[in-house]
């Protein structure tokens, strides 16, 4: 099994795959892991909410964690 992806703790990017599930109705994406209020709001989170959120979502079963 290949290494999670990680983000650089200065640099959170998006975590979005474009394979977004929230717009089916799920209230996690099976993508990226991130709620809809979340992807939402992604731009004006803090660093510090965004590392939080990359945190929980590097530890799930996403698509973007079994690439």
């Amino acid at each position: 099994m290949p290494p999670r992806k990680s983000v650089s703790s200065d640099n959170p990017s998006n975590p979005c795959i474009g394979f977004c599930s929230t717009s089916l109705g799920d209230e996690v994406c099976k993508g990226c892991g991130r709620t809809a209020e979340e992807v939402d709001q992604w731009l004006s989170l803090s660093h510090e909410q965004q590392q939080r959120i990359w945190q929980r979502v590097n530890g799930m079963d996403t698509i973007r964690n079994r690439r």
